[in-house]
C-alpha cells in the first residue's frame, strides 16, 4: 500500500530541523510535521475565538470597514483550504477602495452679494501644505480664509498670493505651537492681535478684522487638556474675558466669531457623549459656559439653521480610523450676533479634506450695511439728530434696548440743546 502523502514542511531553517530530528530519532517526519501543524492551527485560530461576535459585527456592519471585513473573511479562507478543510461557501470578493469624493465648488459660491468665509484649524501649516492646501484653497476661493493652530514661528510668505492682505499671530512663549493666520481678499479698516490681555495673547490664539458692517474674530480656543487641569482656567478666565471682548466689539457692530472653539455643545455634536462627559470640550463646566455666551447674544449660526442635524462633525482623531467611522466632535463654528443671524445663508463643511485631523468649515454671510449699529440693534442716527437729542428722546432709546441704559452719560451733555449733536 502507498504510503500516506506526506504533507508540505516549510523551508528554511525550521524545515530542515523537522527533517533532522525525523531522521535521527526513528520517527516518521509525518508526525512531527503534523504535531507542528496543529500546534501552529491552535495558534492562529485563539484571537479570533476571544473576539466576542458583537465586536466582529460591530466591524463588518461599518460602511467604511466593508474592504477590511471581506479582506479578513478571505485570509481565513485560505488557512482552511490550506489545512484540508473544504470551505462551505463561496469567498466574497474584497471590494477595491473608494475614491476620493469629488467636491463640486461651485455649490457653495461667494458672489456680489455674498461674503464667503472659510475656517480651518490646519493642525501644523507646513504639513498641511504637503497634502493639498493651496489647491484646495484656490478651487474653494474664498473671500477670506482663517486658520487654526498654524504652528509657525514666523510668517509663511509666498503662499496663497491671491489673497493680498495676510496677517500672521505666533506663539510668543512656546514655539511650534498654536498661532493664527487670516488672509483676505478685501482690505479691512483694521486689524487686532489677541484681546490685550496678556495672559491670554501669549500664544497668538486671536486675530479680529474690521470690515466695514461686522468684525470677524478668528479664534483657537485653549483646550481644557487632557486630565482637564486647564479647566479651571479655560472657562473661569478665558472664556469669561473673551465673551467681554466679543460684548465690547458689538457695541459698534456685529461680530462673526469662527474658529476652533474646542467644545461640543450638545449630544448630538459628538459620536459618544456618555463616554466622553469628563473629556475635555464636552465637559459640563465648558458646555454651560458656551451657553452663557450665547444666551448674551451670539447664535450658533449652524445650529440655528440645522437644529435637529448630528454627525455634523469637523473633527475626527487621527487614532482609531476614527473618521473612516465617522466618530467625530462638532468643534467648529460661526457664532454670530443675533442682529445679523438672518444673513447667514448657510454653513457647510469640506469632509473629504485630508490636510489635517479637522475638516474646513464654510459661512456664507449676505453683505450687508449699517448706518449706526448698537449693540443688538441698530439705530438710525438721524432718528436722534431729528429729535435734537432732547431728554425724552434719550430716554426713549433707554427703554428702547437696556444697553443703551449704559450710555446715557454721553447723551447727559448735549440734552435740551436746540442743535444736533453730530460730532461723536
Amino acid at each position: 500500500a502507498m504510503p500516506p502523502k506526506r504533507k508540505g514542511v516549510r523551508g528554511g531553517k525550521r524545515g530542515r530541523t523537522e527533517e533532522a530530528v525525523g531522521a535521527e530519532g526513528g520517527g516518521s517526519v509525518e508526525s512531527v510535521d503534523a504535531h507542528n501543524t496543529e500546534g501552529r492551527r491552535s495558534l492562529r485560530t485563539r484571537p479570533t475565538a476571544t473576539l466576542s461576535p458583537v465586536e466582529d459585527e460591530t466591524v463588518l456592519s461599518d460602511p467604511d470597514s466593508e474592504k477590511q471585513g471581506p479582506a479578513k473573511k478571505a485570509r481565513s479562507g485560505k488557512k482552511e483550504d490550506k489545512e484540508g478543510a473544504s470551505p462551505s461557501k463561496a469567498l466574497p470578493e474584497s471590494k477595491p477602495k473608494p475614491p476620493k469624493a469629488k467636491v463640486d465648488f461651485a455649490e457653495y459660491k461667494g458672489g456680489d452679494d455674498t461674503w464667503k468665509i472659510i475656517s480651518w484649524n490646519v493642525n501644523s501649516l507646513r504639513a498641511c501644505l504637503t497634502k493639498g492646501f493651496e489647491t484646495y484653497v484656490t478651487r474653494e476661493d474664498p473671500d477670506v480664509l482663517v486658520l487654526q493652530e498654524t504652528k509657525l514661528n514666523e510668517d509663511k510668505r509666498g503662499i496663497l498670493r491671491q489673497f493680498p492682505h495676510q496677517y500672521w499671530n505666533h506663539s510668543k512663549e512656546k514655539k511650534g505651537y498654536s498661532g493664527t493666520a487670516v488672509f483676505s481678499k478685501v482690505k479691512p479698516n483694521h486689524v487686532r492681535f489677541g484681546m490685550g490681555i496678556p495672559k491670554h495673547d501669549r500664544f497668538g490664539r486671536l486675530i479680529t478684522l474690521e470690515f466695514d458692517s461686522f468684525f470677524l474674530v478668528n479664534t483657537y480656543v485653549p483646550n481644557a487638556g487632557q486630565r482637564l487641569e486647564n479647566l479651571d482656567y479655560r472657562v473661569g478666565e478665558w472664556d469669561k474675558d473673551l465673551l467681554a471682548f466679543l460684548k465690547q466689539l458689538e457695541v459698534t457692530k456685529p461680530v462673526v466669531w469662527t474658529g476652533d472653539l474646542n467644545v461640543a455643545h450638545q449630544e448630538i455634536d459628538i459620536h459618544n457623549p456618555k463616554g466622553n462627559e469628563r473629556s475635555a470640550g464636552f465637559t459640563k463646566e465648558e458646555r454651560e459656559s458656551f451657553s452663557h455666551l450665547l444666551d448674551s447674544g451670539f447664535v450658533d449660526s449652524f445650529r440655528h439653521l440645522y437644529p435637529n442635524q448630528a454627525r455634523f462633525y469637523t473633527y475626527w482623531s487621527y487614532r482609531f480610523q476614527a473618521k473612516n467611522l465617522d466618530k467625530g466632535w462638532r468643534l467648529d463654528y460661526y457664532v454670530v450676533s443675533q442682529s445679523i443671524i438672518d444673513k447667514v445663508k448657510d454653513v457647510f463643511r469640506r469632509r473629504s479634506e485630508d490636510g489635517s485631523d479637522h475638516c474646513p468649515l464654510g459661512l456664507l454671510l449676505q453683505k450687508f450695511q449699517i448706518k449706526f449699529f448698537f449693540s443688538a440693534c441698530a439705530i438710525n442716527w438721524s432718528c436722534i439728530t431729528r429729535a435734537h437729542c432732547t431728554g425724552q428722546s434719550v430716554l426713549f432709546f433707554t427703554k428702547f434696548h437696556p444697553l443703551i441704559s449704559q450710555t446715557t452719560d454721553r447723551f447727559s451733555s448735549i440734552r435740551n440743546k436746540s442743535k444736533p449733536h453730530t460730532s461723536w
